[in-house]
């Protein structure tokens, strides 16, 4: 069955970090059993199944918060989320559900417990009617409005990723998204550029995700005019808000983490996807190839898009069953004592 699945990888630690290679592939894959969207630096998967919102806990496991759709999770392991008529709502695992007043469409949380969310159009069909704007709220000080970048045809950013620092990154509407920063010191979205050549471009695209070093992983289209390109899209990493981005590859980068490690899905010979993890040491390396050849579903299990990394190097990913391998979907997930871990799952975004 051609379906989506939620996956795990753990990868063995090397002085303390995971250095991936190749030659010796180190990772590990488990079945998490439900659709991921986002995990912490515990380890603590946060996504959806029939029930509602669900975490698993590597020591707990699966706790189902029902209440909605969740959409991040914090090292607090506290849980954002909506319900159906967009209202949003903060699960905290000692005080339980809150819902503080005015929180509408959240998207991310950091550590702080600071939200991003809103940036839409009041009427989804009217592209140049009133809009909602996006928004920082912080437990303490409330609500920020982020302003949007001057010259844009339309008024909102839509908050994608959040660090720890408050600093914001998503999309400006525009007659084409473009990726777009935001910081509280700013008070005004800044455009992201992408170098071309030895020219800076505007190109459409969404940046997804920022560490705290400020770093910042995403994508625009290609220039077809200014680089070869072998599909649409593709991955970008600014190394600041200020300086333009450089290409991974095609596809799309989906999250950074505070080692500067990138996971993504790139676009290969023939408009397959594969899942990838990148860094500035060791280069593009293809998930697929990192698995162990002694894990269960080594060979059975194509993942296609790496969607997010936490500081201990697990990755959530998307993938797909092969065929004639196992006839039935799963959702994986590893978690080893000494171990550094990439979990696999659905694409989403955060931080």
């Amino acid at each position: 069955m051609n379906v989506r699945e939620t996956l795990c990888v753990a990868g063995i630690v090397f002085g303390g970090l995971l250095e991936p290679s190749l030659a010796n592939p180190v990772y590990q894959v488990t079945d998490l059993g439900f659709d991921a969207v986002a995990i912490n630096d515990r380890g603590q998967v946060v996504g959806n199944n029939a029930g509602g919102a669900v975490l698993w806990d590597p020591v707990s496991g699966i706790i189902q918060i029902g209440a909605g759709t969740a959409r991040d999770i914090n090292d607090s392991g506290r849980v954002l989320g909506v319900d159906s008529s967009g209202a949003g709502w903060i699960w905290d695992p000692v005080f339980g559900l809150v819902r503080p007043t005015g929180l509408i469409d959240p998207t991310v949380i950091n550590d702080r417990g600071q939200v991003g969310g809103g940036g839409s159009f009041v009427d989804p069909g009217d592209f140049f009617g009133a809009v909602n704007p996006g928004y920082l709220w912080d437990p303490t000080f409330g609500y920020t409005t982020i302003n949007p970048a001057r010259g844009s045809s339309f008024g909102f950013v839509r908050p994608v990723g959040i660090n720890n620092l408050g600093a914001i990154v998503g999309w400006q509407a525009t007659a084409d998204s473009i990726p777009a920063y935001w910081s509280p010191e700013l008070g005004q979205a800044q455009i992201l550029t992408v170098a071309v050549g030895t020219f800076s471009s505007v190109l459409a695209g969404t940046a997804i995700a920022i560490n705290d070093a400020g770093q910042i992983a995403g994508v625009a289209e290609c220039n077809f005019g200014g680089e070869p390109c072998a599909s649409f899209s593709r991955a970008r990493l600014w190394t600041s808000f200020s300086a333009p981005a450089q290409t991974i590859g095609d596809g799309y980068a989906l999250d950074i983490n505070n080692l500067g490690w990138v996971v993504g899905s790139e676009d290969t010979t023939g408009g397959a996807k594969t899942a990838f993890l990148w860094s500035e040491s060791f280069g593009l390396l293809d998930l697929n190839s990192l698995v162990s050849p002694s894990d269960p579903l080594f060979g059975q299990v194509k993942f296609r898009g790496g969607t997010e990394i936490n500081d201990r190097g697990q990755i959530l990913a998307d993938g797909r069953y092969l065929l004639n391998t196992i006839p039935e979907p799963g959702t994986f997930v590893l978690v080893a004592l000494g171990l550094v871990g990439l979990i696999l799952a659905t694409p989403s975004r955060r931080r």
